[in-house]
């Protein structure tokens, strides 16, 4: 009765044990099944709450929706919010350990202070391809050159239909150049 005992113990132990290898393993292969799968980090000047954020978000959902082997990561940098240059080189500073812990090969920066304040800092490296987005103005301004790790879409106003629009409701003035 006492080795029956002693043996069931014994099983029961085991069991426990090859069910904690069985778990182990598929975490650790979780794990690497998520580690190897491409990774894409959208860092925001403003808050999600703001329509061309959420705008944004929503274009990119749609965009990546069938893509099942991407991981993506967005972080919101609320620089509305930041008064002080000191609170926007902070903002900035979290927005970068976030990206160096996420670690992700393409970053899309959406915004002038995404890209002043964190994008930029990423120029050169060989790890990491940086796209831009909602940049006004001229983007080299910010040391990105077309052909390195960088590449985007600026905000170009548009000329052409304020023209028409000043020349409807002020048929006397000139048109902008």
């Amino acid at each position: 009765m006492v080795d029956n005992l002693h043996t069931a113990k014994l099983k029961s132990s085991i069991i426990s044990i090859l069910k904690g290898v069985v778990f182990a393993s598929l975490l650790g292969l979780l794990v690497l099944h998520n580690l190897s799968k491409p990774r894409i980090m959208v860092i925001h000047s403003y808050e999600p709450t703001m329509d061309i954020v959420k705008d944004f978000d929503n274009g990119t959902k749609k965009v990546l929706e069938n893509e099942f082997d991407l991981l993506i990561q967005t972080y919101y940098m609320n620089m509305l919010n930041k008064n002080t240059i000191k609170q926007k080189i902070n903002a900035g500073i979290e927005a970068r350990a976030s990206i160096d812990r996420f670690k992700p090969e393409i970053l899309v920066a959406v915004g002038d202070e995404a890209q002043e304040f964190s994008a930029k800092f990423y120029l050169g490296k060989k790890n990491i391809r940086i796209i831009f987005a909602g940049v006004k103005g001229d983007f080299k301004k910010l040391g990105y050159i077309p052909g390195q790790n960088v590449g985007g879409i600026i905000e170009v106003p548009q000329v052409q239909e304020l023209n028409l629009l000043i020349n409807s409701m002020f048929p006397r003035k000139k048109t902008l150049n």
